[in-house]
């Protein structure tokens, strides 16, 4: 079995696709939906502490 690893430059893509979405796209239920699907594959498939990508996520969204 493989071990997957999402390096923080990743990380950090997938919070801005999110942040684009609900601000520059006015679709927060879509990028909900974004993040929740990304949650539940990055958990699938790598080990990444939710918790902190969530955490990323409203940090990013609260500088934008």
């Amino acid at each position: 079995m493989y071990n997957v690893e999402y390096l923080p430059l990743a990380v950090q893509d997938m919070v801005e696709i999110v942040v684009y979405i609900a601000r520059n796209l006015n679709n927060p239920t879509a990028a909900e939906h974004i993040a929740d699907q990304l949650a539940e594959r990055i958990g699938d498939y790598a080990t990444l502490d939710l918790g902190a990508f969530f955490d990323l996520l409203a940090q990013t969204a609260e500088e934008l």
